[in-house]
């Protein structure tokens, strides 16, 4: 079986901290500590960009699409979507997963 790539971020109002961890099936999870390994991470300043799709596409560029993805965002979140409360934009995890190649 082959590794997986895992996106994480935390996507506040002034700041988006992004990262891609590669997982394989031999990784064990320990306590206090995450299964494999970051290959990247970058922090993003939100006003350099239009929608948070700009920033995602920054951001892999030139990785292989996550099997999964998992984001801290600020504001209420509802059927899996998000806008934002300090910021002009929504964040549908649907339409990420179709745009990116998200698997969940």
């Amino acid at each position: 079986m082959a590794s997986s790539l895992i996106l994480v971020g935390d996507i506040g109002g002034t700041n988006s901290r992004l990262q891609a961890y590669e997982i394989s099936p031999d990784d064990k999870h320990t306590t206090g500590c995450a299964p494999g390994k970051i290959i990247k991470e970058q922090q993003f300043l939100n006003g350099d960009f239009k929608a948070f799709d700009d920033v995602l596409r920054a951001f892999l560029a030139g990785l292989a699409p996550p099997s999964a993805a998992c984001l801290a965002v600020a504001g209420p979140v509802e059927r899996n979507a998000v806008s934002f409360t300090n910021r002009d934009w929504v964040i549908d995890g649907g339409a990420l997963e179709r745009r990116f190649g998200i698997g969940k």
